[in-house]
């Protein structure tokens, strides 16, 4: 008497596509956050002497310690800073 083998079906078909389909689900879900990391959206401003707000690229005058400059909100190293341009303040 021969045993007949038993009919595996669509079976293995269905594991290897729900493999493939968690597998791009989780690359996605890695890139994204990877994409997050390298792009933040950090709302990064300067403040003044006085506690005012500047955006980056805005230029003010300050006055430290009787020295008179004009400086200019800039990053550096993923921090805002002032960052002097030049010697003594243009008024207009």
């Amino acid at each position: 008497m021969r045993c007949a083998k038993p009919s595996l079906g669509s079976r293995p078909v269905l594991w290897y596509t729900q493999l493939m389909r968690i597998s791009v689900l989780i690359l996605s879900l890695l890139a994204g956050m990877a994409n997050a990391q390298l792009n933040p959206a950090l709302d990064c401003w300067c403040r003044g002497s006085s506690g005012e707000r500047f955006e980056m690229g805005d230029v003010t005058c300050f006055t430290i310690s009787g020295r008179t400059f004009t400086a200019q909100c800039q990053m550096s190293l993923n921090n805002p800073m002032w960052r002097e341009v030049t010697d003594g303040c243009v008024i207009s």
